[in-house]
């Protein structure tokens, strides 16, 4: 048999992934939901009373989108989407009919990861786009151009490390659960360069970059948020100690840059899961 084209059969083993992703009762059990909360959370929390800062529309959104969006909701819609990808047929003992077709295991593992990672990026931007509804602010096109790429950035960042380690580990979606809901809390939280170790951090920095302008134009209280230089004694929060959490963040890289890192991550990962991958013997019975 002559050795096969890089990526051959890419396309159809994409669309036979995106056929399973997208049935519509998956679809529908993913993102009403997260529609429904979004939309409770941009009407509720923007403009609601907080007894930690001042009264301030924008600086609600800006920090329901970093804090809320970034930090759960659009991770949770990745690993909905994305992370059950092969994991589902290598339990089932149904992947190994499809090693005997004519394709890679390095391309079945990536067309796949691929089918998940466009839906994901269409929840995520419908979830973010209700949000900025919900919200009521008149936000110019810039920022709604920006929405479908923080959705694909986060999807293809932290969607490939959710893809991986449920692919490669009987466990793995706990272990996505964990990094989610402890160690991305947990970098995110950490004073200095640590942040630096989330994955989230990054895609954040192409959020930021994109839609940070816009929001410092409309409220002074985000310009002081991102100013470490600025005197504390001289802002009138009812809680001080949360203003200065803000400013202790380290500065995120310019979006490209950010973009750049973000791809490398999911590029090394992916590199590795098809590696792996292509070591693994699956036998029809354990």
């Amino acid at each position: 048999m002559p050795p096969l084209r890089p990526l051959a059969g890419f396309g159809t083993l994409f669309r036979w992934g995106l056929r399973l992703t997208c049935r519509w009762p998956r679809l529908l059990a993913i993102g009403l939901p997260a529609i429904i909360l979004c939309a409770l959370l941009g009407e509720g929390y923007v403009g609601g009373k907080h007894w930690d800062r001042p009264n301030d529309e924008w600086l609600d959104l800006w920090i329901l989108f970093d804090e809320g969006m970034l930090g759960y909701i659009l991770p949770l819609i990745a690993l909905l989407t994305i992370a059950s990808g092969l994991r589902v047929e290598i339990g089932r003992k149904t992947f190994v009919y499809h090693l005997v077709r004519p394709v890679s295991r390095t391309t079945m593992f990536l067309a796949r990861f691929a089918s998940g990672v466009l839906p994901a990026t269409v929840l995520s931007t419908v979830v973010l786009g209700v949000t900025c509804i919900a919200s009521g602010l008149d936000l110019p096109a810039s920022v709604w151009l920006s929405l479908p790429v923080t959705s694909f950035v986060t999807a293809v960042a932290v969607g490939a490390f959710y893809y991986v380690v449920t692919t490669l580990f009987r466990g793995g979606m706990i272990i996505a659960l964990v990094y989610t809901f402890v160690f991305e809390s947990l970098f995110a939280g950490t004073r200095g360069a640590m942040q630096k170790l989330s994955i989230m951090f990054h895609v954040r920095g192409v959020h930021h970059g994109l839609t940070d302008e816009v929001f410092k134009e409309n409220s002074d209280n985000v310009v002081r948020a991102l100013d470490p230089e600025i005197d504390l004694g001289s802002i009138d929060w009812t809680n001080v100690s949360a203003f200065q959490k803000l400013q202790e963040r380290v500065a995120y890289d310019d979006p490209m840059s950010a973009f750049l890192i973000c791809v490398c991550i999911a590029a090394g990962l992916l590199v590795y899961g098809a590696w792996r991958i292509s070591q693994r013997d699956f036998p029809l019975k354990d």
